[in-house]
């Protein structure tokens, strides 16, 4: 018996997935088609890995970046890589060319890292680079900043810090 006992999926002649109590004696749907469809992207989805180590020195910035990061700003993100580990991946084409991350890769060429994550953005045109760096750049720039919501995370943190303590 299979992890679904004796429902388990099986493909049958018509292509749609059915327990095995089940008889295939329908043509299959638009529904089904796209469900099918659907499933075999997500398949490939999942059989490729979505975040890569890639050497560093393998990463090159953007040459046309406009955004820049300060000497503090790098040693902050630095500081936030050795607090709670890389948690975004830099985003790079696929000659290396970074796209989004540029001052991810330079904490981690401060903090000495020799590989780092990666998802490669396969078979973009470099058009299509060039505009999603632009777009990641100013994206930001369009949202609005809760000027309360840091004071009452701060307050919220103090009490908990009390509590334990």
């Amino acid at each position: 018996m299979g992890p679904f006992n004796d429902r388990s999926q099986v493909q049958t002649p018509c292509g749609i997935g059915h327990s095995r109590l089940a008889q295939c004696n329908r043509p299959a749907t638009r529904r089904s088609k796209l469900k099918r469809t659907r499933r075999q992207i997500m398949d490939a989805l999942a059989s490729k890995a979505a975040v890569e180590k890639w050497p560093i020195e393998r990463l090159r910035p953007y040459e046309r970046n406009s955004r820049g990061h300060s000497a503090e700003q790098i040693e902050q993100i630095a500081a936030s890589i050795r607090q709670w580990g890389w948690t975004m991946p830099i985003l790079a084409a696929d000659d290396g060319m970074v796209l989004a991350g540029h001052g991810r890769l330079a904490a981690g060429k401060l903090l000495g890292m020799t590989r780092v994550p990666v998802i490669i953005a396969r078979g973009w045109s470099d058009q299509q680079n060039r505009a999603y760096v632009m777009a990641d750049n100013r994206l930001t720039d369009a949202s609005d900043w809760d000027d309360e919501m840091p004071q009452l995370e701060l307050t919220h943190a103090k009490r908990r810090l009390r509590v334990e303590t």
